[in-house]
């Protein structure tokens, strides 16, 4: 039977008091006894791992069910909450509905700044349709060039021409004021809207009850110089999409 080293294994041949290879001092061991130094880990370590795997499958299941008994609990307790006490439950349900009513609302706030700032994007890309279909829907330009005699691109390349003309250069702009449209106002942008409707012969299908004015403070560059401004915008929705008209700039 062959002789190995104790310590790393390798074959010891006969005579010799030290291994060749580690110079360990000899101490004969069996062939059959001599195991892979990594037989043992590498079985602790799956055995590990199997155990770690369990024990997380466990905790899952646990949360799982503890917020399945949570919410089962919260169930019962409405139910019997709206058994004895109706009143107090109608209380505290109108509670909840008031409060998704103020995050709509809040939703609702975002959706009108969405057309002003569409609008400076154009004004900023010199993009005539940004800066189109961010005052009116796309079926007034539409109307508008039937009346017109003209083709749909034959307008937004007029357009276009403007903004190059114009070679504004927008820095920066920041929101001031968003508020609903009082008297004064009524009257001139009712008056804008009859102007554009007769011209494009498109009924807008505005409530005028529910028209915004928007002041923004912009920093641009014009002729090689900066300066900043207010810019104010009339936001309107119409055919249920917000839109928003500078009040200076006509397009047509």
């Amino acid at each position: 039977m062959g002789k190995f080293c104790a310590k790393c294994g390798a074959e010891l041949q006969e005579g010799i008091k030290f291994c060749a290879k580690c110079g360990t001092p000899v101490e004969t061991v069996p062939v059959e006894e001599v195991k892979p130094a990594t037989e043992a880990p590498v079985k602790e370590e799956a055995s590990s791992a199997s155990n770690q795997g369990n024990d997380l499958k466990n905790q899952a299941t646990q949360v799982a069910d503890d917020l399945l008994k949570k919410g089962n609990e919260l169930a019962g307790n409405l139910t019997d909450q709206a058994k004895k006490d109706p009143k107090k439950f109608g209380i505290v349900c109108g509670a909840v509905v008031l409060a998704l009513i103020v995050i709509i609302c809040i939703a609702a706030s975002g959706g009108k700044k969405k057309p002003v700032k569409t609008f400076m994007k154009g004004i900023e890309k010199q993009d005539a349709e940004k800066v189109a279909y961010s005052m009116f829907p796309k079926k007034f330009y539409e109307s508008m060039a039937d009346e017109t005699d003209q083709d749909l691109e034959d307008l937004m390349d007029d357009l276009e021409d403007n903004l190059e003309d114009s070679d504004v250069k927008i820095k920066s702009y920041k929101f001031r004021k968003m508020e609903k449209m009082d008297e004064d106002d009524a009257d001139d942008f009712e008056d804008l809207i009859e102007l554009y409707e007769d011209r494009a012969d498109y009924d807008l299908d505005i409530n005028y009850k529910k028209v915004y004015t928007c002041k923004i403070r912009v920093k641009a560059r014009e002729d090689g110089e900066t300066n900043n401004e207010t810019l104010e915008f009339y936001v309107y929705k119409s055919h249920g999409k917000w839109y928003a008209i500078n009040t200076v700039m006509l397009l047509f």
